[in-house]
C-alpha cells in the first residue's frame, strides 16, 4: 500500500503470512515477589488459529541454454493449529553480589491441514507441455518442546570483575501422519505423454531434536579502561529423523513399505569452544575484540535401502569480531563492526542418499561440502535528537561468502530435475541508506517531515545443466513523508514510497528482469467535534506486474459517560479492491504469487477504559495522527540497539 496504516492490509512485495486467519486467544500473566529478593513472572497462552488460503503462481523458469519454461500452479490450503505455551522466569538475589536466573518454557502444538494443488509446465521454446501434476493430502502433526535457561552471575568488589555461568537446553519431539494422493504426467519434446507417476501413500515421520550448551566466563578489569575476558563453551546437538512411507495395497490399507521413500537420518555435533575478548573504553571511545575457536566433532548417519552411510568429520571453526564505537554526545554516535564466522552444511546436504518425496525433483547430498565462511562488516552513524524528533541516520552493511552452499540442478526435457549441492565462492550482498527527519512546533501547529532511502546490491551464482553463471541484483527504495497536526482538531499525513528491483545475468542467453512499485498513502484524523474521532486511510498501489488498486479504510469513534466508554465502527477496504501479489526474481526464475486477503468488512467495538490504572491517567495518543497508531519509533530508523559483543 502507500505505507502507514494501509500497509497492514497489503502483502504487495512484503513478507507477510498468506491467507486469512481467524483465531481464539487466551492468556494470563502472574508476577510476584514470593519472598524477599525472589521474583517470579509466569505466563500462559492458548491459541487456536484457522487459516485458509488460495494461491495462484506463475513462474518463468530460466535455463542457461536460452530455453525457458512457464509453470502455472494453484493450491488451496486449510490449516488448523492449537498451541499451548507456558513460560516461567525466576530470579533470586542470593546476595548483593550473586544472582541466579532460571527460565523454563513449555510449548505443545497440534496442526492439521488438508492442502490440494495442481500445476502445469510448458516449454516456451517449443510451445509444448512438459508436465502436469495434481495432489491432495491430509496431514496431522503433533509437537512438544521444552527449553530452559539458567544463569548464575557473581560480581566482586573490584568494579567490572565478574564471573558468570550459563546453561541452556532445548528438547523437542514431533510426529506426523500424512496421507497423500498424487498424479504426475511427463511429456516428451513433442508434447506426447512419456511417463506417469501415481502415488497413494501414507507417510509417518518421527523426529527428535536435543541441544545442550554450557558456558563459563570470567571478566577481569586490567585497568580503569581495559577489561579482559576469558571463557569456554560446550555445545551438544543431536537430531533424529525417522520417516517411513507406505503404499496403498487397496481399500485404503497402507502396509506396503516403500523403500525409496523411507529414510532414517541422525546428525550429532559435539563442540568445545575456548574464547577470549578485550574491551578498551576511554571517555567516549569503546573498542571490542572477541575471538572463539570451536573444535567440533560432526557425525552424520543414514540408513537407506538397506545400506548404512556414516560421515564422521572433525572441524576447527574460528569466529572473530571487532567493534569500534565513538559516542560524540548524547544524540551522536559512530559504530563500525566486523564479524567472521563459519557454518556447517546440514545432514541432508551432506549425506549421499536420494530424496524422491517430490515427483518433480530428486535431491541427493554431497559428502564433500566444506563449511561456509562469512565476512560481515557494517558502519552506522546517527545524529538524532529524540526530544525534537529531528536528525539523520546513515548506514552501510556488507556480507561476503566463501564456500557458500548452492543447489545444482540438471533438468530433463519434461522439466523434472535432479538436484545436489556444491560449494561456490565470490558471492556477496551490500546495502546502504539513511534517513533524515525534521520536526517543527509553533503554537498549535506541529509539522514533521522527512525522507529515507535504502539501496542494495547482491551477487549470487547458480549451477544449472552443468553451467555456472552469476546474477547481479540491485534495488532502491526511497520514501518521503509529511505529518501535520493542528492542535486538538485534526492530523493529515501523506507519504510516498517507490521501489525498483532489477536482476541481470552474466550469460547472454538470459535477459535482465525488473520490477517497479509505487505506493501513495494519505492518512487523516479529525478530533472535532469533542468526543468524536474520525480517521481515514487512503492508499494507491501500482506495480509493473500490471496490477494496481486503491485501499480505503475508515473509522468513527465516540467517547461518552465521562470518557469511560468508547464506541467505534471501522470499515476496512470500502472500495473492495484489496489485493495480495508478490514478485520474486532469482537467478533461476521469476515468480508471481497471488494469495487470499481480506476484502471489505466492518467491525464494531465497545471499550471500557479504567482510569488512573498503575498511576497513569489515559491520554490521547496523537503519534502520527493516525487510525489506531501507537508507539512508533522515529521515521526511518531501526537496525537494533547500539552495543557491543561484551555488553
Amino acid at each position: 500500500m502507500g505505507g502507514g496504516r494501509n500497509s497492514r492490509g497489503s502483502t504487495v512485495n512484503r513478507s507477510q503470512a498468506n491467507g486469512i486467519t481467524t483465531s481464539n486467544l487466551l492468556g494470563f500473566n502472574y508476577s510476584d515477589e514470593i519472598f524477599k529478593d525472589f521474583e517470579t513472572n509466569a505466563n500462559y497462552n492458548y491459541a487456536e488459529a484457522h487459516t485458509k488460503n488460495k494461491n495462484h503462481s506463475e513462474s518463468t523458469e530460466l535455463r542457461p541454454d536460452g530455453n525457458s519454461y512457464f509453470t502455472t500452479s494453484n493450491s488451496n490450503t486449510d490449516n488448523r493449529n492449537i498451541s499451548n505455551k507456558a513460560n516461567v522466569e525466576l530470579e533470586y538475589k542470593i546476595s548483593p553480589t550473586i544472582r541466579l536466573f532460571v527460565a523454563p518454557r513449555f510449548n505443545t502444538s497440534i496442526t492439521e491441514s488438508n492442502p490440494d494443488s495442481n500445476s502445469i509446465s510448458d516449454n516456451l521454446t517449443t510451445g509444448k507441455k512438459a508436465y502436469d501434476a495434481n495432489s491432495k493430502s491430509s496431514n496431522r502433526n503433533e509437537s512438544n518442546n521444552f527449553s530452559n535457561a539458567i544463569n548464575f552471575n557473581k560480581s566482586f568488589e573490584k568494579r567490572a570483575r565478574n564471573l558468570s555461568f550459563g546453561f541452556n537446553n532445548n528438547n523437542s519431539k514431533s510426529n506426523s501422519n500424512n496421507f497423500i494422493e498424487s498424479e504426475t504426467n511427463f511429456y516428451d519434446i513433442d508434447g506426447v505423454l512419456n511417463r506417469n507417476i501415481s502415488r497413494d501413500q501414507n507417510s509417518k515421520n518421527n523426529s527428535i531434536s536435543d541441544s545442550y550448551s554450557a558456558e563459563i566466563e570470567y571478566t577481569e578489569p586490567v585497568t580503569d579502561s581495559i577489561r579482559f575476558k576469558i571463557g569456554v563453551e560446550y555445545n551438544y546437538q543431536n537430531n533424529i529423523n525417522d520417516n517411513k512411507t507406505y503404499d496403498d495395497i487397496g481399500n485404503d490399507v497402507y502396509t506396503d513399505l516403500n523403500d525409496e521413500q523411507t529414510t532414517y537420518l541422525t546428525s550429532k555435533q559435539n563442540s568445545i569452544a575456548p574464547k577470549a575478548g578485550i574491551r578498551f573504553q576511554k571517555n567516549k571511545f569503546t573498542f571490542d575484540v572477541n575471538s572463539t575457536t570451536s573444535i567440533t566433532q560432526y557425525d552424520n548417519h543414514s540408513f537407506y535401502k538397506g545400506e548404512s552411510t556414516d560421515l564422521n568429520k572433525k572441524y576447527i571453526l574460528p569466529y572473530g569480531s571487532a567493534q569500534i564505537r565513538y559516542r560524540i554526545d548524547r544524540s551522536k554516535f559512530f559504530t563500525a563492526r566486523y564479524n567472521y564466522s563459519q557454518s556447517l552444511p546440514s545432514a541432508s546436504e551432506l549425506l549421499p542418499i536420494e530424496n524422491v518425496s517430490s515427483t518433480l525433483n530428486t535431491v541427493t547430498g554431497n559428502p564433500n561440502l566444506n563449511p561456509t565462511e562469512t565476512h560481515s562488516a557494517n558502519i552506522n552513524y546517527r545524529n538524532f535528537n529524540f526530544q525534537t524528533r529531528s536528525g539523520y541516520n546513515l548506514y552501510l552493511n556488507s556480507n561476503f561468502y566463501n564456500n557458500d552452499v548452492i543447489s545444482t540442478s540438471i533438468y530433463n526435457p519434461d522439466n523434472s530435475r535432479t538436484t545436489s549441492y556444491e560449494n561456490i565462492s565470490g558471492t556477496y550482498s551490500l546495502s546502504a541508506g539513511g534517513s533524515w527527519n525534521k520536526s517543527i512546533k509553533q503554537e498549535a501547529n506541529l509539522l514533521r517531515y522527512g525522507l529515507a532511502i535504502n539501496a542494495n546490491h547482491s551477487f549470487s551464482k547458480s549451477f544449472t545443466n552443468g553451467v555456472l553463471y552469476g546474477a547481479k541484483s540491485i534495488g532502491i527504495s526511497p520514501r518521503v513523508y509529511l505529518n501535520y497536526d493542528y492542535g486538538e482538531f485534526f492530523t493529515i499525513a501523506p507519504s510516498y514510497n517507490f521501489s525498483y528491483n532489477e536482476t541481470t545475468y552474466d550469460i547472454s542467453s538470459l535477459n535482465a528482469r525488473s520490477n517497479v512499485v509505487h505506493r501513495f498513502n494519505l492518512q487523516t484524523t479529525s478530533y472535532w467535534p469533542t468526543n468524536w474521532i474520525w480517521g481515514n486511510d487512503f492508499g494507491y498501489t501500482y506495480n509493473s506486474i500490471n496490477q494496481s488498486f486503491y485501499l480505503w479504510n475508515t473509522s468513527l469513534s465516540y467517547t461518552f459517560l465521562n470518557k469511560t466508554f468508547v464506541a467505534k465502527v471501522k470499515v476496512y477496504d470500502i472500495l473492495n479492491q484489496n489485493q495480495s501479489i508478490t514478485r520474486s526474481i532469482s537467478s533461476t526464475a521469476i515468480t508471481d504469487n497471488i494469495n487470499t486477503v481480506l476484502r471489505r468488512y466492518a467491525m464494531f467495538s465497545l471499550t471500557y477504559q479504567i482510569k488512573n490504572f498503575a498511576g497513569k491517567a489515559p491520554g490521547r495518543n496523537r503519534n502520527m495522527g493516525g487510525m489506531d497508531r501507537e508507539g512508533e519509533r522515529p521515521e526511518g530508523f531501526g537496525g537494533g540497539r547500539p552495543g557491543g559483543p561484551m555488553d
